[in-house]
């Protein structure tokens, strides 16, 4: 389960993306019969990446 808060910050990513994948954190629990994960964290890879990228190039700026 992925509130909506979390979707909202990946729906437009994954939604334009189809090859885009979504890492979902969370906790197993039982909903009924059901098992399902409570999402703490959810990121697209290709977010993830750009984020990644976004806090290399400032240290590369730096690096004489």
């Amino acid at each position: 389960m992925v509130a909506l808060r979390q979707w909202n910050r990946v729906k437009e990513s994954v939604t334009t993306n189809q090859e885009d994948q979504l890492i979902i954190e969370g906790y197993p629990a039982m909903q009924g019969n059901q098992h399902v994960l409570l999402a703490q964290s959810c990121v697209s890879i290709l977010q993830q990446r750009a984020q990644k990228q976004a806090r290399q190039q400032p240290q590369a700026e730096t690096t004489p």
